[in-house]
């Protein structure tokens, strides 16, 4: 449950904003696990079916795994007191913006085992953020907080999984990320043109760090903090509208993306795991024309993705890949009150190391749709997705390590019916006043 206060003042032009938050959670922990070979006729190389459970009662009782069967209980308290000030320059200078989030965690995770342990923790944190805004351009810097989960800070050993064990750390330090932004926008009735900047720097990020028992086959995890991530985004974009009544348009986004990633990572020479740096450049362009008339829009769009990705780690190789991607959309207004939108996009990707991601896609949508009634209040749509059956059911892609990441049986084509009511409710006029 939660509670929250809000107080608004202006002082001397100076508008603040006074708000406190208290929050309570009782996140959920139990588990029990149990292993029935110690029950007689049951276990390996037995008849018992596996999956099956034995009838006779108190069986819970003899075969309880007590070393990982554990009965959790977490109080998490929350105060947050918010307090933001805007200060107006004036109308050339603009205004300044000071905001300032102070945290107090009270926080407690009992985890009884054999034995119980317990872990308290009393935080308090202050989040600063400050920005300038004059016109359309606005320069900010704020201080974010990430506490580690209190499961991550108790000292408690989890081998359910023989060959995988679990290790608690009551050393992790609370992470934090400065993030600087900045963005400027222009407009005129034919032009638009803007450009949005973001720079994020990690510290005390959390990873998972594994040793290697090559003599009994066991993996061991134990998360610990890492330093030295840090992201740097930069965006530009621009639009152009042509014609007399502005029916065509132009517009193209430029954006880059570097990265510097930090973590541990498993190689397959090693015992354990090793700290891996990864610099990741990203350069993203694409360019659209668009013509929007009465009843039909059409546009074309073309654009193209470079990943650049390398690493001083020994035996990393180094990534040099594009995507690209052309195609064309339209929609438009048919008889009997129907909507047809649809598009058709080709997908290449090129220069992975794993040729089966090197992928050609011809993907086809589309969508009909009609409203039920006068006030077009119901609406009923039937939208296809990859009506071709061209993209597999296997999705791949290269995390920040320069890892390839393998999902199975995904849903590429798929139909769907939509029904959608609108609600408009106005409000009542208010009666004259006497």
């Amino acid at each position: 449950y939660n509670a929250q206060f809000q107080y608004t003042a202006v002082f001397n032009r100076v508008k603040d904003l006074l708000y406190y938050y208290y929050e309570q959670k009782f996140p959920p922990g139990d588990r029990q696990l149990y292993r029935l070979e110690g029950l007689d006729g049951w276990g390996a190389d037995t008849e018992e079916p596996f999956g099956s459970l034995p009838s006779a009662t108190g069986w819970q009782q003899k075969t309880i795994d007590r070393n990982n069967s554990n009965h959790a209980t977490e109080l998490d308290r929350l105060h947050h007191l918010y307090v933001n000030a805007t200060v107006p320059l004036g109308k050339k200078l603009g205004s300044i913006g000071l905001k300032l989030w102070g945290n107090w965690h009270n926080d407690r995770r009992d985890d009884l085992r054999q034995t119980l342990a317990t872990k308290r923790r009393h935080k308090f944190y202050v989040d600063p953020s400050v920005g300038y805004n004059k016109g359309r351009f606005s320069l900010s810097y704020k201080l974010d907080h990430a506490l580690p989960a209190m499961s991550y800070l108790l000292d408690v050993r989890d081998d359910s999984n023989p060959l995988i064990i679990w290790l608690g750390n009551d050393r992790l330090k609370t992470g934090y990320a400065h993030v600087v932004s900045s963005s400027f926008l222009k407009m005129s009735p034919t032009r638009t043109w803007s450009i949005m900047g973001n720079y994020k720097k990690q510290q005390h990020a959390v990873a998972q760090q594994m040793t290697y028992n090559g003599s009994t086959g066991v993996y061991t995890y134990q998360p610990v903090n890492v330093n030295g991530n840090w992201t740097l985004e930069l965006t530009s974009g621009q639009l152009f509208r042509l014609g007399e009544q502005r029916r065509w348009q132009i517009q193209g986004q430029t954006a880059l993306n570097v990265a510097h990633s930090v973590d541990y990572v498993t190689e397959e020479t090693s015992m354990s795991s090793v700290r891996s740096l990864v610099q990741h450049v990203e350069v993203n362009e694409k360019v659209d024309l668009a013509y929007k008339g009465d009843k039909t829009s059409m546009g074309v769009t073309v654009g193209v993705r470079g990943l650049f990705m390398g690493s001083p780690r020994p035996n990393f190789e180094d990534i040099h890949a594009a995507d690209i991607q052309y195609g064309a959309t339209c929609s438009t207004r048919l008889p009997w009150r129907l909507f047809l939108e649809t598009d058709l996009t080709m997908y290449h990707r090129r220069g992975y190391a794993d040729h089966s991601m090197n992928t050609n896609d011809l993907v086809w949508n589309g969508s009909l749709s009609r409203p039920l009634d006068k006030r077009s209040r119901w609406t009923v749509k039937v939208t296809g997705f990859d009506l071709l059956h061209r993209l597999s059911n296997i999705r791949q892609q290269v995390n920040a390590q320069g890892r390839t990441e393998t999902w199975h049986n995904t849903l590429p084509s798929y139909a769907m019916l939509h029904v959608k009511y609108m609600l408009d409710v106005k409000p009542k006029k208010k009666q004259a006043e006497k």
